[in-house]
């Protein structure tokens, strides 16, 4: 095996090898793999397909969102109407009547030591696993994660087209569901 980079082999392979290569501008024009190289639009009919393609997924991803924050927002809601009635039990349970305070100091303070941790099970901020909603979580995670990577590869062809057709979509797509990621409040869900 020679090493003298004078050989013309090796320098047609070096060629060879960067014609491969993925640009690392951006450029505009149809010929671009999209994903795999079977899904390479090569008409301009198909380019155009791909690009609403795009659209779509980019509205697909920020409609992901909002679901994943309203489903946020319904599992908290549960929750608190669960901690209310364990609250309620603790209550009638300790013979404290109903009137009793909602504040968790004051809670604290009307029960004995041995009470502490359900009244934080009760009412604090980290509520319990649950497979219903933990893992449906997880798994709109993995959709949205997914999704939002297969966006960042078309990105990273380097077609301008499919740049803007990806913003194009996040942005109809927040312009649609981004009121629903926001609780009444003006917080993010």
């Amino acid at each position: 095996m020679s090493h003298d980079h004078a050989d013309m082999s090796s320098t047609e392979n070096t060629t060879g090898d960067a014609a491969g290569m993925t640009m690392m501008t951006f450029h505009t024009g149809t010929g671009d793999a999209l994903w795999w190289s079977g899904f390479t639009p090569t008409s301009l009919g198909a380019y155009a397909g791909a690009l609403v393609l795009l659209i779509a997924l980019g509205i697909l991803h920020r409609a992901m969102a909002a679901f994943g924050a309203w489903t946020e927002a319904r599992a908290r809601l549960r929750l608190n109407g669960y901690a209310n009635e364990v609250r309620d039990a603790l209550v009638a349970r300790e013979g404290l009547g109903t009137a009793v305070s909602t504040d968790k100091e004051a809670m604290v303070q009307q029960r004995p030591l041995a009470s502490r941790d359900a009244i934080r099970i009760a009412t604090g901020k980290y509520p319990a696993w649950r497979w219903s909603v933990d893992v449906s979580r997880g798994l709109l995670q993995v959709l949205s994660a997914g999704l939002a990577y297969l966006l960042m590869l078309a990105v990273m062809t380097g077609n301008m087209g499919f740049f803007l057709a990806v913003l194009a979509g996040i942005f109809i797509g927040e312009v649609a569901f981004g009121r629903f990621r926001f609780s009444e409040a003006g917080e993010m869900c």
